[in-house]
């Protein structure tokens, strides 16, 4: 029963409720606490995180749009925190081999 009731049910012999915002409150809880965790891990292990815009200048440059800083690494993850989207084939060549989360 805790686990129904964590994801919004409610119920008694006469009735069964659902309760929409119990559900999204819960799985907003579990996400920040999952990107605190991942937070953590990924400082501990030496990595620099950048939260804000930016625009990939070269395959190991990325301009922060804070102003004028550009940041250059071996290695570039963008972890957009967004919605996922791909691009037109007129605007991206290749984009056909694109893939989304």
């Amino acid at each position: 029963t805790d686990l129904a009731t964590g994801y919004g049910f409610r119920y008694s012999r006469d009735a069964a409720e659902f309760d929409w915002n119990t559900l999204r409150d819960n799985i907003q809880r579990e996400v920040r606490r999952l990107n605190g965790i991942y937070d953590t891990m990924l400082v501990n292990a030496g990595v620099h995180i950048f939260r804000g815009r930016a625009e990939l200048e070269s395959a190991n440059a990325v301009r922060v749009c804070d102003g004028d800083s550009v940041i250059e690494a071996e290695r570039v993850l963008v972890a957009t925190g967004s919605y996922s989207s791909v691009p037109s084939a007129d605007d991206v060549p290749g984009v056909e081999h694109a893939m989304t989360s």
